[in-house]
């Protein structure tokens, strides 16, 4: 009995111990399943930090991005903002400079208008200057015309002068030139002014002949007018001929028109301004051309002039040189050049 209640009472704590351990077992598998939830959840948890974290990295990576388009932008501003300061500044050094150019210019334009004024005054000064010593240059001729004639009245000789080794302008006799006829291209001489008493030249053999007018110098006669004329109407003649005929000279006909007024405009073209040009018996030159009236006396010595060319050649003028003004030309069409130099040395020979 003893042995069966030790056995039993053995069961018994073997039961208990199963059950101890059974409970044990129950409580340990709770706290693995507790555990494992807890890890799921920690899991969870973690996974949820993770994509936190994730989502906290894009985030920080697009504020970088932000933050670094922000800084481009704004270097990109302040780039701009020098580049418009810098041409600010070269705008305002450019207006500086007009400005300074636009008061330089003034004052330019102020000293040219000062300069423009004085030489205006200079030029009036001179014209009035030379009005009146041409004024006084005519005097001077017309007491010397008055002296020449009463000399000649006394002496009952026309005497012919050149200029004089002592005055300049006093003349010496020349009889070669007094003698020499007039050339073709000048007119016949005129009636003396203040001729001899007949009586005197009747009783004179050496008297001299009659002090001459004016002498004209005529130009050459200009043939280019009077043949492209010409010309124009054998053409317009020949041309209408062709027309008027009809006989396939259409074209030829109206060629030739065509040729005849070009012809005409060559003609009328070449007409030049009439210019008359003499010189009277005290040495004044008188040159009208078109509306223009010129005169000059060649027997003051102050009146200067000078001849470019030889009369044969291209190109001859005769020009009269004024102070201030530009000079008065005379060229081989509107004289005959070789008659109008041998006039011109009577009275000034050095020429």
């Amino acid at each position: 009995m003893e042995e069966r209640a030790a056995a039993e009472a053995l069961a018994a704590e073997q039961a208990r111990l199963a059950e101890e351990a059974a409970a044990a077992r129950t409580a340990a598998e709770q706290t693995a399943a507790e555990a494992v939830e807890a890890r799921a959840v920690a899991e969870a948890d973690a996974q949820e930090h993770a994509r936190l974290a994730a989502e906290a990295v894009a985030d920080r990576e697009a504020a970088e991005r932000r933050t670094s388009e922000a800084l481009a932008r704004l270097e990109e501003q302040v780039a701009a903002r020098e580049a418009a300061e810098a041409k600010l500044v070269e705008a305002i050094t450019a207006r500086a400079d007009a400005e300074e150019a636009a008061s330089q210019r003034g004052i330019d334009r102020q000293s040219v208008e000062a300069s423009v004024r004085h030489q205006a005054e200079i030029a009036e000064a001179e014209i009035a200057a030379r009005l009146e010593a041409e004024r006084r240059a005519t005097e001077l001729a017309v007491a010397l015309a008055e002296a020449r004639e009463e000399l000649l009245e006394g002496s009952g000789k026309h005497k012919r002068f050149s200029l004089g080794a002592t005055t300049g302008s006093i003349p010496r006799i020349t009889a070669e030139l007094a003698s020499e006829p007039p050339a073709a291209p000048f007119s016949a001489p005129a009636p003396a002014a203040a001729a001899a008493p007949a009586s005197e030249a009747a009783s004179s053999s050496t008297t001299a002949p009659a002090t001459t007018g004016p002498v004209a110098v005529a130009a050459p006669p200009h043939r280019v007018p009077l043949v492209a004329g010409g010309l124009a109407v054998v053409g317009a003649l020949a041309g209408g001929g062709l027309l008027a005929a009809g006989l396939g000279g259409a074209r030829v006909g109206g060629g030739l028109l065509l040729l005849a007024l070009l012809l005409l405009f060559v003609a009328a073209r070449s007409r030049r301004t009439t210019a008359h040009v003499t010189i009277d018996d005290h040495g004044v030159v008188d040159i009208r051309s078109g509306e223009t009236h010129h005169r000059f006396d060649v027997y003051d010595a102050s009146t200067e002039l000078e001849v470019v060319g030889e009369p044969r050649q291209r190109g001859w003028q005769v020009r009269f040189l004024r102070r201030a003004l530009p000079p008065v030309v005379v060229d081989a069409s509107m004289v005959e050049p070789e008659a109008f130099l041998r006039e011109l040395r009577r009275w000034r020979p050095g020429l």
